[in-house]
């Protein structure tokens, strides 16, 4: 059984300066990687991980649960835990695609809504249909980039999403509210706006040396763990930093613990 070792126990000054040391190196601590390989240790992680979260205003309690389940899905699949990631990323994405808040006020008011709602699609399940669409546009640009039908477009697919970004935009701005092509423009516009860098992401990985299997790719167009609009990694960080063994997982597990603690004192902070 694996027991933490505190400052005062390891006969070390108990004072507050003793104790930031000791929290600092808790990812280099033999005894703390090994108390958190157990599963007292795992779960005394997460929770203070989605504590963390859930006390934050900025982050949903929805959202905190979509995490939850999926922590406890890599924890139940550890040898599947990219899988894990990609299929909740991809459920996540069909239900909640976008940021902001009044894109979802928009498209409730809008005649989409009157008609799914004709045909008995739930509200919830309204965005699902058009993520769909949208899947199969990221899906031709995955191909292009691989195939390089389209030259220009696998050389600068970013470049290639601005124009269309533009052009969206224009249309948008020039086309009456009530036209037949108004909607589909803002919708592609919002959709395409929403996962610009994440898409932009798998494209530029799929270069890389270590790409992920296509399939896993849709996990990626807005995953789980992210609360704003810009990507921080992208797909092919996870397939070339996975851990590959228990304490390279509790070690990561720690290094994340201390960064989501800091991250909470700067929020209350500032």
């Amino acid at each position: 059984m694996s027991t933490v070792v505190s400052p005062q126990q390891s006969g070390g000054f108990s004072g507050p300066l003793a104790w930031r040391r000791w929290w600092l190196g808790i990812d280099r601590n033999e005894d703390v990687i090994a108390f958190a390989q157990t599963l007292t240790g795992q779960a005394l992680i997460h929770a203070v991980l989605l504590g963390c979260l859930a006390l934050m205003p900025g982050i949903r309690l929805s959202h905190v649960a979509v995490m939850a389940v999926a922590l406890i899905l890599c924890w139940a699949f550890p040898t599947r835990r990219l899988l894990v990631v990609a299929l909740t990323g991809a459920g996540y994405f069909l239900l909640r695609p976008f940021k902001a808040a009044e894109l979802y006020d928009y498209v409730a008011q809008s005649p989409l809504a009157t008609f799914f709602g004709s045909v008995g699609l739930p509200a919830d399940l309204m965005l699902v249909p058009l993520g769909l669409v949208f899947l199969v546009f990221a899906a031709a640009m995955m191909w292009n980039q691989t195939h390089r039908f389209i030259v220009p477009i696998s050389d600068r697919p970013l470049v290639f999403m601005v124009y269309v970004s533009v052009l969206l935009t224009v249309a948008t701005v020039t086309l009456p509210t009530d036209h037949a092509l108004y909607l589909p423009a803002w919708l592609s516009l919002a959709f395409l706006t929403q996962t610009f860098f994440f898409l932009g992401y798998v494209l530029i990985d799929m270069r890389g040396k270590t790409p992920l299997p296509t399939p896993l790719k849709f996990g990626f167009m807005r995953p789980v763990w992210i609360g704003f609009a810009t990507p921080i990694k992208g797909p092919a960080f996870f397939v070339k930093h996975e851990s590959k063994s228990d304490r390279d997982l509790a070690v990561a597990r720690l290094k994340g613990l201390k960064l989501i603690v800091w991250a909470s004192i700067l929020y209350l902070i500032f």
